[in-house]
């Protein structure tokens, strides 16, 4: 999943060269923004913008329909679903872990994280879900700490 606005200017992130070729070997890319900002923090015209945005300005670049999207942080809301649906994409990811099954809402797909510090111990626990409830408890305390912080704030 690709932050469209982080292409060539950061680092951290693949540059153009770099997609180009994983794009020749058939990677597919989703869109994941064009900041990478938690959609569900920010205001709607600006979570609609990041996720609109981004699909047109991927899809420019790879010359190629981009229908998948991941939100960023796993941050979501009805109205950030309805955006990510209203732009066209076929299906997202959340943050949270788990297996998929027939009756999963393509809108709401779960995910293992595999990480390049991970053994193969590591990576075979993971898929069969034993780490699924750590992570998914760990996003509900994050997700809890963030809306406490919003009241706190306001």
């Amino acid at each position: 999943f690709l932050v469209s606005g982080k292409i060539n200017r950061d680092p951290r992130f693949l540059t153009l060269t770099q997609i180009e070729q994983m794009s020749s070997h058939g990677i597919e890319f989703g869109s994941h923004t064009v900041d990478h900002v938690s959609l569900s923090s920010v205001p709607l015209a600006e979570a609609r913008r990041q996720i609109l945005e981004s699909k047109r300005q991927l899809e420019d670049l790879l010359q190629a329909p981009v229908e998948h999207f991941c939100y960023p942080y796993g941050h979501f809301n009805e109205a950030v679903d309805y955006f990510v649906r209203e732009a066209g994409y076929r299906s997202c990811c959340t943050e949270q872990a788990g297996a998929i099954s027939l009756t999963t809402d393509p809108f709401r797909l779960v995910r293992v994280g595999v990480l390049g510090t991970d053994t193969l111990a590591d990576f075979a626990l993971k898929v069969h879900g034993a780490y699924d409830w750590w992570v998914n408890s760990f996003m509900a305390i994050q997700e809890w700490r963030r809306r406490r912080q919003a009241q706190v704030s306001t």
